[in-house]
């Protein structure tokens, strides 16, 4: 038996943000074979089992960076951000005008002047003449922003001095700047762990809540010895997950850093390339 963990954008999830029939299939295979296929993401929980529903999925989920593990459709373990912390780094992001999402356990908090942010960004670019496709950048500030499920209120700060778990703090930016400002600015708390998915983003977690984490946590709790564990991803988050599975897959499209730590190399997720990994590194042939 082995624990795959399996990262979701630009792993599992095609450009149209759907996990294909021939994923799909691959991983019920892996399942008849009593292997364990883990969702390892940094997405919320209510994405992660909107995906698995649309494609008749049932799995382990590592959600929000390592921050909350399910199992059986129950929480097994949480790893929040003080409230205090979360509320010095809101304060700095709305100071600085930055649009970010907040994960709680009550759902994902945008503030309302977050679109006004990204679009006033998209401008700042077009003004300095920056060699950037304006249609990628518009697909982009999408997936931040087209999102059903945010609640939109002008300041978090006051939800943080209620009673509420805090999972992640998403800040986003096309100003590369103000990101690393960002992180330099926190980077010395020990307490939080600082990563990014994308150039356009930083996730910042609890120290402990990081997929390499939530892989040996789970690992652990269905008795799967380490040497028995896979990871397959694309992006910086996926680091830790990568350096700490037995055996260590990047997509075709992964980023090179990814690249050079992995033991191989997929076909990419337009490609469907978790697929192609399973066939060839997990499931038994007949």
């Amino acid at each position: 038996m082995k624990l795959i963990a399996i990262d979701l954008d630009g792993t599992l999830l095609s450009r149209n943000k759907m996990i294909s029939k021939e994923n799909a299939e691959a991983i019920q295979k892996c399942q008849e074979q009593r292997h364990v296929i883990a969702i390892c993401t940094g997405r919320s929980i209510v994405d992660i089992e909107r995906l698995l529903l649309e494609a008749n999925l049932q799995c382990p989920i590592i959600a929000e960076n390592g921050a909350l593990i399910y199992t059986n459709q129950k929480m097994m373990k949480r790893y929040p951000i003080q409230n205090k912390q979360a509320f010095e780094i809101v304060e700095y992001l709305e100071q600085n005008r930055m649009y970010y999402q907040l994960y709680t356990d009550r759902g994902v908090y945008v503030p309302a002047y977050g679109e006004e942010s990204v679009n006033h960004e998209i401008e700042w670019i077009k003004r300095s003449n920056k060699d950037m496709d304006q249609q990628e950048l518009e697909v982009i500030a999408a997936l931040y922003l087209e999102h059903t499920a945010f609640h939109i209120t002008e300041s978090c700060k006051s939800i943080l001095a209620e009673e509420i778990y805090v999972h992640k703090l998403l800040p986003f930016s096309y100003n590369i700047e103000k990101l690393q400002k960002l992180k330099r600015h926190f980077q010395h708390n020990t307490e939080l762990a600082i990563t990014a998915s994308y150039w356009h983003n930083l996730e910042i977690n609890h120290r402990d809540a990081q997929k390499g984490n939530g892989l040996y946590t789970l690992a652990e709790h269905l008795n799967i010895p380490v040497e028995n564990t896979v990871a397959i991803g694309d992006g910086l988050n996926d680091i830790s997950m990568m350096e700490k599975a037995h055996m260590s897959i990047a997509m075709g499209n992964a980023v090179d850093e990814i690249k050079k730590i992995c033991h191989y190399e997929t076909r990419s997720n337009e490609e469907h390339g978790v697929a192609h990994a399973l066939y060839q590194y997990v499931i038994e042939k007949k």
